[in-house]
């Protein structure tokens, strides 16, 4: 992939800001060549501050993108940092097609596991895309919402991985993976005995002293009375502290 394209993909799926995308595009010949006079007459129209614009820009620059010849993966696509679901789901452009259905399948058809973490962090692998070369740090949030994490790893992060069992460690929070992930499934029936909901609760209290009743219903998308139910329980069986205190 030419770094003209990549450069576009970046600005397409956010990772490039609109300022720095704008000054490129004018000190970049080779980079207005490859989109040629129709879209490059769009960049120098848009302004960089107006969101409208720069979102109907980029969502015009990623149909563009998705057209040009590329790895047969989805590799390019994804943010630094990002997420998908398991099983199907819909994402917005600019960077997947609009109402076209995806899976995690999909997604990962070009992957290969390299190492799996292990306990504690029993939810991180490194992997990597065998199509494009692409390394990606994955964490698969299974208890609640079945999301995966992606963080796109650098040649030296995966090296340091591979050479001294050196992990990045952004995706070590399992809070952070609920709080990214986000709450899209909505619990409407908790039952204590056949539930993940008590052992995630009680890695939570562990991870973040002092966390309080309001926290942990965000966290694990509950209403007050059930969350204040599986925080009772999580304190009982593994003697953790959560603050049962109402705000």
């Amino acid at each position: 992939m030419s770094d003209p394209l990549l450069c576009i993909w970046r600005f397409v799926r956010g990772d490039l800001a609109a300022p720095e995308f704008c000054r490129r595009f004018g000190e970049d010949a080779g980079l207005r060549d490859t989109l040629g006079p129709a879209l490059t007459a769009a960049v120098e129209a848009t302004a960089s501050t107006d969101e409208a614009e720069l979102w109907g820009l980029r969502c015009s620059l990623g149909a563009w993108a998705r057209a040009q010849p590329g790895p047969a993966c989805l590799c390019v696509r994804f943010r630094d940092l990002d997420r998908f679901d398991w099983g199907g789901f819909f994402d917005p452009p600019p960077s997947f097609e609009q109402d076209l259905e995806w899976s995690h399948l999909d997604v990962r058809a070009s992957w290969d596991v390299l190492a799996d973490h292990g306990p504690p962090l029993w939810w991180l692998s490194h992997t990597r895309c065998r199509v494009c070369g692409q390394d990606w740090l994955v964490a698969f949030e299974e208890e609640q919402n079945d999301v995966y994490v992606v963080r796109r790893m650098s040649a030296d992060e995966a090296r340091d991985r591979a050479e001294r069992g050196v992990w990045p460690p952004e995706l070590n929070s399992y809070a952070f993976l609920l709080e990214f992930g986000g709450a899209n499934v909505h619990v409407t029936f908790v039952d204590l005995g056949d539930s993940t909901l008590v052992e995630t609760a009680t890695r939570l209290a562990r991870e973040r002293p002092g966390l309080g009743l309001t926290e942990l219903a965000a966290l694990l998308d509950l209403q007050p009375a059930d969350a204040r139910r599986v925080a009772a329980e999580a304190i009982a069986r593994a003697g953790v502290d959560i603050d049962l205190r109402a705000p």
